[in-house]
C-alpha cells in the first residue's frame, strides 16, 4: 500500500524539527538549478571570465540560486533603475559617482558598471561576504561593508546618485527613517536617489489581517516580521508615506506603481 501524501506530511512534520523541514523543501527547490547550473559553475571555479558568484551566494540575495535568474533580473533591474536616471537628470549636469546601496552579490551593480552611464560606482551592503566576492571579482567598482545602521563612513554629499533595491523593503519603520537620512547626508545637493519599495498594489495582494490593512490604510506604512533572515521581514510604504517623511531630505520627482520589474514600485527623487 502507497503512503498517502498527507500523511506523510504529517508525519515528517511531527517527527522532523522545523528547521530540518525548512532545510529539505529548500534543498527540493534547489535540487533542478543546482544540477543545470552546475557545469557553468564549475566553469566559473575553473577560471571563467567575470563568474558570477557561487550557488550559496546568489541563493542568499534571490528567490532561487539560479544563473539564469540572477542574470536577468540583474540586467532588467539595471536598465530600469537607468532609465529612469535618465528621466530625472538635468541636461549638461554631471553624474559621475553612483552609489548601490544594498549591493549584495553585485546582480545589479555588474550591469550598471557596464552600461556606460556609471563612470565610478560604489557598492556597498552588510553582508560581508557577498561585499568580499564582489569587490574581488567586478573589477574596477569597489566594494565595502557598512554596519548594519548608520552612521557609515561614506564621505558627505561623496554621490552624484543612489540606486537601492529591495532594501526599504524590509526596513522596519525607525531603521527606514534613519537609513534615508544617512542617504541624503551622502548625497550631494541635487543628486538623484532611485528606489524600489512596495505599495500599496503589493500590500493589496497581500494575505493581511483587517488590522493589518487598517493600519497601512491610517498611516501609509506596514511592517511584518517574517520570523527568519532579513529577507522574510516585509515593509510596505503608501506614496503620501514616502512624500511625508522622506521630504526633509529630498523633493519626490516620479513614481512608476510596480515599475520595477513589474512588481516593486520604483520611485526618483532629487537630494534637496
Amino acid at each position: 500500500m502507497t503512503p498517502r501524501p498527507g500523511l506523510v506530511r504529517r508525519a515528517a512534520k511531527a517527527c522532523l524539527p522545523a528547521p530540518v523541514r525548512r532545510f529539505l523543501r529548500l534543498a527540493a527547490r534547489e535540487a533542478p538549478f543546482r544540477l543545470r547550473d552546475l557545469p557553468a559553475d564549475v566553469g566559473d571555479l575553473l577560471g571563467r571570465t567575470a563568474p558570477l558568484p557561487p550557488a550559496r551566494l546568489r541563493r542568499r540575495v534571490s528567490r532561487t540560486s539560479s544563473r539564469r535568474e540572477f542574470e536577468d533580473v540583474g540586467r532588467n533591474c539595471a536598465a530600469e533603475l537607468v532609465a529612469a536616471f535618465a528621466r530625472a537628470r538635468r541636461p549638461g549636469e554631471e553624474y559621475r559617482r553612483w552609489l548601490d546601496f544594498g549591493s549584495g552579490a553585485g546582480r545589479i551593480a555588474r550591469y550598471l558598471a557596464a552600461s556606460g552611464d556609471v563612470p565610478v560606482l560604489v557598492g556597498v551592503d552588510v553582508d560581508g561576504d557577498l561585499v568580499a566576492w564582489t569587490d574581488r571579482h567586478l573589477s574596477p567598482s569597489r566594494f565595502r561593508r557598512i554596519p548594519p545602521l548608520p552612521p557609515t563612513d561614506l564621505p558627505d554629499a561623496g554621490f552624484d546618485v543612489a540606486v537601492c533595491v529591495s532594501v526599504f523593503t524590509h526596513f522596519d519603520e525607525e531603521i527606514g527613517r534613519r537609513w534615508i537620512a544617512e542617504l541624503g547626508r551622502v548625497l550631494r545637493p541635487g543628486g538623484i536617489f532611485v528606489v524600489s519599495t512596495h505599495g500599496a498594489a503589493i500590500a493589496a495582494s497581500q494575505p493581511l489581517s483587517d488590522a493589518q490593512r487598517e493600519r497601512f490604510s491610517a498611516s501609509g506604512f506596514l511592517f511584518i516580521r517574517g520570523g527568519g533572515t532579513f529577507n522574510d521581514d516585509a515593509a510596505f510604504h503608501a506614496e503620501p508615506y514616502l512624500r511625508r517623511v522622506w521630504s526633509e531630505w529630498f523633493e519626490f520627482v516620479e513614481r512608476v506603481p510596480q515599475g520595477l520589474m513589474g512588481f516593486q514600485d520604483l520611485s526618483v527623487w532629487k537630494r534637496k
